[in-house]
């Protein structure tokens, strides 16, 4: 028995539920339509998959602006004396930057092939030496201005008193 064609209002639907749920699974259930489903059209109707396609791109989009702001802002994580939360301190997160500069930047701030390490001597070495240099001194100065240059983690207690 040959299965009913299904009416292209579907697509609409999971369009617009891909662009809010953010995975293709999730929006093929609000659809009404499997995985598969949408998989074989956007191989047969060019249309659809260029819309996917524009929606990919938007998420994209929207997950590099949050990279940008964790690298640039930092995120406030908890700091605990004791076990109890007594306040917060912004970490940076420099890996995520440099990955981020390695990007934009690859003449700048990626390495040749085969090496491990920058050249101090070259130009964009020194550069890029310097550059990360003054981003680590900055975050220091941010550091100790807003007291976070000791924190403790919380305190734990040995699983088993006697190893105390």
């Amino acid at each position: 028995m040959a299965r009913k064609p299904l009416p292209d209002s579907w697509k609409a639907i999971f369009l617009e539920a891909y662009e809010r749920e953010r995975t293709m699974q999730r929006a093929a259930l609000v659809a009404g339509v499997s995985r598969r489903t949408v998989f074989n059209s956007r191989e047969t109707d060019s249309e659809f998959d260029a819309a996917i396609r524009e929606v990919q791109e938007l998420m994209l989009d929207d997950l590099e602006d949050a990279a940008m702001t964790r690298a640039i802002e930092g995120t406030l994580d908890p700091v605990y004396y004791e076990g109890i939360q007594c306040g917060e301190r912004t970490k940076h997160h420099d890996a995520l930057a440099m990955f981020i500069l390695k990007q934009r930047r690859p003449g700048r701030f990626n390495l040749a092939p085969g090496r491990d390490r920058i050249d101090e001597q070259s130009d964009a070495g020194q550069q890029a030496y310097e550059f990360a240099l003054s981003l680590l001194k900055a975050q220091a100065e941010i550091r100790e201005r807003n007291g976070c240059d000791v924190i403790e983690g919380p305190s734990e207690e040995p699983e088993n008193a006697e190893e105390a």
